[in-house]
């Protein structure tokens, strides 16, 4: 399931892409998907076999440079309060992420080895306040990119959870 060249592999991406319901956990675009590593990979890569991990991963829209990856890319702090990137020290399997259609997530390792997606109490998240900050900075970040771009919203017609 992981990879040694720390990269995501055609079955740590599909794991990805599913937890997400084939959608940008940002903005609910369907397509084109990345996954963004949640640890960063560093210069020149890493040789931690966890990287390669789906969850160290989120799917998201874009690429470094465009759509909600782009953010990311550009807004770190921002992302990591909203799970999208790790802090040092924090654990990918226990470090809840935002997902705009689901609200807050986390990865689960499941017995069997594979990995799944549960829903976490927003009790059990810490920095709330912050987090639920920056999930509107993201919210009006979105709204300017669409207004710039024109067009509609690309999570039209689905369903938003806090």
């Amino acid at each position: 399931m992981v990879s040694a060249e720390s990269v995501f592999n055609p079955l740590a991406r599909q794991i990805i892409y599913e937890a997400a319901g084939q959608r940008c956990v940002g903005c609910g675009r369907a397509d084109p998907l990345t996954c963004q590593h949640r640890r960063a990979r560093g210069m020149g890569g890493s040789r931690l076999l966890s990287i390669g991990h789906p969850a160290n991963g989120v799917a998201l829209c874009g690429s470094g440079t465009t759509g909600c990856h782009g953010w990311v890319e550009r807004n770190p702090d921002l992302a990591a309060l909203l799970g999208w990137r790790l802090l040092p020290g924090e654990d990918a399997l226990i470090a809840p992420y935002w997902q705009r259609v689901w609200g807050w997530r986390r990865w689960h390792q499941c017995d069997d080895g594979f990995v799944d997606v549960l829903y976490v109490d927003t009790d059990e998240i810490p920095d709330l306040v912050d987090r639920e900050a920056a999930i509107e900075t993201y919210r009006r970040d979105l709204d300017e990119r669409i207004a710039r771009y024109g067009g509609v919203r690309p999570d039209a017609g689905l369903k938003s959870q806090r």
